[in-house]
């Protein structure tokens, strides 16, 4: 019974014990509880102390301060950089569907990196900008192919050798000459126009000899044997005027001239003085150059958007050249002065039918990639980027679809000087606080 009792009360007395112990700790934490506060708020106090607010320039964001100054570069006032301590932040935003990705281009119909700007007049006309207004005008659409100029292959002629024999002199020594016809153009001696010209002469004194009171069957063998020779003399091209000569003199020419048959420009020459020619070898290549063929080469799509008849004369070739799928399309052009050779390059320009529409100069428009804009000089010297749609252009003119009207007048020359003050406009517009306004020369 005593052993239990000790047990029982020893337990209790444990008990108690550590009910002290508890109630000691209890205390000693409750007592340090405000140091504890104390040092959390020295710490926080500590690390707020060493955090600074940071600024930098709008127009140069690169330029960072720890202290609020003007910029050194362009003198505006440093602001606080959003989202340093002590800085103010924009919660209010939330990504939403309609968000732009950072960095990622404005939609093709948002100006939102564009703003209206104002301009001086005196600082316009110094920078060179110009505007031009926009009207209704006759657009007249074109395009252009190469080609070359040919000689019309009904006016080309050839000089052939009607007999054998060896070139003694040259008229026409390089080719380009202008020739008429009947000109001489070299001479050949040939021992078949000599023997020739003997049988005629040969017949022709025989006929004379034999008198009118000749029989009639001789006289008319004689006649008929005159008649030949001379055709002969003939086939072998000696001229009119020589065989006169030859029936007056019945003096034979060792030498005969080959006359040009038409007139026109040596185009091609291949004998030289002391050259052995052949019956039928081509002497010279003469073209009548008073009205030529140009030959453009037009590619496959642009087949459609020609016709005969537009412009000049227009004969379609027969297929389509299977490397450069291109049609040759032959133009038929006076050329009385002779300014315009075979094997000469040209450039053709198809003229095709004119739209009527509301036209602005082609350089007023500014190609962003994914939008094209025009600036439109309002009454009160501002400048106003606008999202056009254009069409078709023609020299130096383009057909305005949408996003001007008749009447505007826009920014031709030095557009490029304007997108540039825009765009710094709707920058500071976003960098800028309220109420703060950039000191340049153009605003």
């Amino acid at each position: 019974m005593s052993v239990s009792r000790y047990g029982r009360h020893r337990q209790v007395d444990l008990r108690h014990s550590g009910g002290r112990h508890l109630l000691r700790l209890g205390v000693i934490l409750l007592m340090m509880l405000p140091v504890a506060g104390g040092l959390l708020a020295m710490s926080g106090c500590s690390s707020r102390s060493k955090a600074r607010i940071m600024y930098h320039c709008p127009m140069h964001p690169t330029y960072v301060s720890d202290r609020p100054a003007d910029c050194p570069i362009c003198n505006m006032r440093m602001v606080p950089i959003p989202g340093s301590d002590g800085a103010p932040v924009d919660t209010n935003t939330t990504p939403d569907a309609g968000s732009k990705t950072p960095g990622a281009p404005p939609p093709a119909g948002s100006l939102d990196d564009h703003a209206v700007v104002h301009i001086d007049p005196a600082m316009a006309a110094t920078s060179g900008i110009v505007t031009t207004e926009v009207d209704y005008g006759k657009l007249t659409h074109s395009f252009t192919a190469v080609g070359d100029v040919a000689a019309d292959e009904a006016r080309v002629r050839s000089v052939e050798a009607r007999t054998g024999g060896w070139v003694r002199f040259l008229h026409v020594a390089a080719t380009g000459r202008h020739v008429s016809t009947g000109e001489p153009m070299l001479v050949i001696e040939s021992p078949d126009m000599l023997a020739a010209q003997q049988e005629y002469v040969a017949a022709a004194n025989a006929l004379d000899r034999v008198g009118s009171g000749a029989a009639v069957d001789l006289r008319a063998n004689l006649e008929a044997l005159v008649a030949s020779a001379r055709g002969r003399l003939e086939l072998f091209g000696l001229p009119k005027d020589a065989i006169d000569d030859l029936v007056r003199t019945r003096q034979p020419l060792a030498r005969i001239p080959i006359l040009a048959p038409i007139s026109g420009t040596v185009t091609t020459k291949n004998v030289v003085e002391g050259d052995r020619v052949e019956p039928g070898m081509t002497l010279y290549t003469i073209s009548d150059l008073s009205r030529i063929w140009i030959e453009a080469r037009v590619f496959e799509s642009d087949l459609p958007r020609i016709a005969i008849g537009q412009a000049a004369l227009i004969r379609l070739g027969p297929s389509v050249d299977a490397a450069t799928r291109a049609l040759v399309v032959r133009l038929a052009v006076a050329n009385d002065d002779a300014r315009l050779r075979p094997g000469q390059y040209v450039d053709i320009s198809f003229e095709e039918s004119a739209e009527t529409g509301l036209v602005a100069p082609a350089s007023a428009i500014l190609d962003t990639g994914i939008r094209k804009l025009a600036f439109v000089h309002r009454a009160d010297d501002h400048y106003e980027p606008r999202v056009v749609t254009v069409g078709r252009a023609s020299d130096g003119m383009v057909a305005v679809l949408s996003g001007l009207s008749p009447g505007e007048h826009v920014v031709s020359q030095a557009a490029f000087l304007v997108d540039s003050e825009s765009r710094l406009a709707a920058s500071l517009a976003k960098a800028m606080p309220a109420g703060h306004a950039h000191g340049g020369s153009g605003q």
